[in-house]
């Protein structure tokens, strides 16, 4: 008899897993942990970790999925705060920063999964969310003041940016210990508002905001950390 799947199990096993690598990646780092490794400290075999992942690669998409949509969540509350929904995009980019900056592991994290499609399409999708209401609340503002509709590819320019800041972003997490690799999170922050289409003096403007805001942004990016790892140091998935 064909031995039944059941499908609530699989999602625990995996969930399982997952959390057993993100921590082995926090720690230790995403270069040197090996599938082998992982599946030891699991207490499974490679071929169980396999038979729910393909690969680190696939891994590291769950995790940037992770902490993209935690980081999210605490932007958001910050926008809230101001009533300023760019000002969520801007916390949601010196989250990135603060978190890289507070933990080397992460860093690299968010260098290479930034610098790969998948996990650049996942902060895509998360700043479109942010980004485009303000955009469409913005367009509608200025149709109905001159009688027109929004302009049509308004929605594909926003994406453009958003890539282009996106693949922006690992330059400044290239090297540990040298602050971004290109300067202050001002830098980095007036940087990227700019690519988003702020001009320098409203880009500068966020950034001193952000700044004011620094201690707060500090916690949450810590927040995001306890909140995905939240459970035992080690969890055995060899009955799960």
């Amino acid at each position: 008899m064909a031995r039944t799947v059941n499908p609530e199990q699989q999602k625990k096993t995996k969930n399982a897993l997952f959390q057993v690598a993100a921590r082995a990646f926090l720690r230790d780092g995403y270069a040197v942990t090996g599938m082998k490794a992982l599946a030891a400290e699991a207490g499974c075999t490679t071929g169980k970790f396999y038979c729910y992942y393909s690969g680190k690669e696939e891994i590291l998409t769950d995790l940037m999925t992770a902490l993209f949509r935690g980081n999210k969540d605490a932007a958001e509350r910050l926008a809230a705060r101001r009533k300023d929904t760019f000002y969520g995009a801007a916390a949601f980019l010196a989250l990135l920063y603060q978190g890289a900056e507070s933990y080397p592991n992460l860093r690299e994290i968010y260098r290479e999964g930034l610098s790969e499609p998948s996990g650049r399409n996942v902060a895509e999708q998360i700043l479109f969310e942010m980004l485009g209401k303000a955009a469409e609340d913005a367009s509608e503002a200025v149709g109905a003041q001159k009688g027109e509709e929004p302009p049509a590819g308004e929605y594909e320019e926003l994406h453009l940016r958003i890539r282009a800041a996106l693949r922006a972003v690992p330059a400044f997490f290239e090297k540990e210990g040298e602050d971004g690799n290109a300067g202050s999170q001002r830098l980095f922050l007036t940087m990227l508002a700019g690519i988003l289409g702020k001009s320098p003096k409203e880009a500068d403007t966020y950034a001193e905001r952000i700044a004011g805001d620094s201690a707060l942004i500090r916690e949450r990016a810590y927040d995001v950390l306890v909140k995905l790892l939240q459970g035992p140091k080690r969890k055995s998935v060899k009955k799960v």
